[in-house]
């Protein structure tokens, strides 16, 4: 759906649609993901929470923006360290 609510034209319902948001992850947030639509479940060694909505057929992740930096900063060391740069 667009941000009016409209389907969008030529997206069948069939269609599985994985959605992905990078947040700062604060107790008003959480709560959002909590109370809001779909069945979001918190991970929280990871700051990650994931769901879906299934009135749209959504797969949802949410990913703290710390832990994005964080992970983009392992997956470059082991690259920078497999090339000798590290």
């Amino acid at each position: 759906m667009d941000v009016d609510g409209r389907t969008l034209p030529g997206i069948s319902m069939n269609v599985r649609i994985d959605g992905y948001a990078v947040v700062t992850l604060n107790p008003k947030m959480e709560s959002i993901l909590r109370d809001g639509p779909g069945e979001m479940k918190c991970v929280e060694e990871e700051w990650r929470w994931y769901g879906m909505l299934g009135n749209v057929n959504m797969n949802v992740e949410v990913l703290d923006f710390r832990a994005f930096i964080r992970r983009a900063q392992q997956r470059n060391q082991a690259f920078f360290k497999t090339l000798r740069l590290y």
